[in-house]
């Protein structure tokens, strides 16, 4: 019996470090939301022309009588960056005379946000290295035999780069600098304000005439998600902890408390506004949306209708477009998070039934 209770232990602990580790990559899209165009988009050249514009007009605003400090938080500027992918280049390692297809991804802006995933080896490239490369721990086994290959020269459509560092990755990818001219047609805004909502994304987008995009990611959304699956084993156990409490205050109140409407009474309500406390404060530290998917009122089913109509062909232009990584990485981490938090929490109350 006992064994069985350690093992169900472990396993809770388990299934929540999974729950955790996958939950927290999902969490860090938060501020995040992409943008994918098939053939529009924005140069590197045109991006930093109008971050410093912004940045300006953010600073003469500052500047004005009685505008220092109002209405300047959760308004900063977003954090851009932009890329293009190009599929099946030919890739070779001269020195093995290896040949095999890749595809490129040419980077301006934060290249560690475009490829998610563990760095084993090496550093991603800075701006100004236009020879260095970031490579999937895929593409390296293929070209080099192993993934141990920072330093190391590879050919790609006659180009050659320098091998700067390795990600985790399944698929045979490369990552270079984009040159500022370089057309960018996935865009990513991330947000570091308090009240990010994909809706600025949308207006950022409307002022620089570019409304008509293929299809939107709302990290948001997700972390939202994993948010819910994150506090539901804390729910389960907290729900346990009350459970057993209020049994044992059951249990001497027949021996203490006298036996009548108005103690019992009081006592329900007691555990009415326990089991309310706790699902309200669960509610406030894990459920985070962004504020697009707040309705004005709770009885807004309209508001829910178009919310979903909106989602729907959102996931149905995404589903048309298969060179999405980051859909994939959320995806996959969204799922392993939520194994973790129902398979924790299905231990959870299964040990306290024993």
């Amino acid at each position: 019996m006992k064994i069985l209770q350690y093992g169900m232990l472990a396993g809770i602990l388990i299934l929540g470090a999974v729950c955790v580790t996958f939950g927290t990559r999902v969490l860090a899209f938060g501020p995040a939301a992409t943008v994918h165009y098939k053939d529009r988009g924005m140069t590197g050249e045109q991006l930093d022309e109008l971050c410093e514009q912004q940045r300006q007009e953010k600073e003469e605003k500052a500047s004005l009588p009685g505008q220092q400090g109002a209405g300047q938080e959760g308004k900063e500027l977003p954090d851009i960056t932009g890329w293009y992918r190009q599929e099946e280049q030919n890739a070779e390692n001269p020195a093995l005379n290896i040949e095999t297809q890749t595809d490129r991804i040419g980077v301006w802006g934060n290249m560690r946000d475009v490829l998610p995933g563990e760095l084993l080896a090496g550093s991603y490239v800075n701006s100004l290295d236009e020879e260095g490369c970031v490579i999937s721990s895929a593409l390296s086994e293929k070209l080099f035999r192993s993934t141990d290959t920072t330093g190391c020269t590879l050919r790609v459509d006659g180009k050659e780069y320098v091998v700067r560092g390795i990600i985790a990755g399944s698929g045979q990818i490369l990552l270079n600098r984009a040159k500022k001219t370089d057309l960018l047609c996935n865009l990513e805004f991330r947000y570091q304000g308090k009240e990010y909502s994909t809706s600025a994304v949308r207006d950022f987008l409307t002022r620089q005439g570019l409304t008509n995009y293929d299809s939107l990611l709302e990290g948001g959304l997700y972390a939202g998600i994993a948010g819910i699956f994150l506090g539901l084993p804390v729910l389960v156990l907290a729900a346990l902890v009350i459970r057993r409490g209020w049994k044992r205050f059951r249990h001497y109140q027949v021996r203490i408390l006298p036996r009548n409407q108005t103690v019992s009474f009081l006592c329900q309500l007691a555990g009415i506004l326990s089991i309310g406390c706790l699902l309200a404060l669960w509610f406030w530290i894990f459920v985070r949306f962004p504020a697009d998917y707040v309705p004005a009122g709770v009885s807004d089913f309209e508001f829910w209708i178009v919310k979903f109509h909106e989602l729907s062909v959102d996931r149905q232009k995404l589903l048309n477009y298969q060179g999405w990584y980051q859909e994939a990485y959320l995806l996959g981490s969204l799922k392993q998070c939520m194994f973790g938090s129902l398979g924790s929490s299905l231990l959870l109350y299964l040990t306290a039934r024993r």
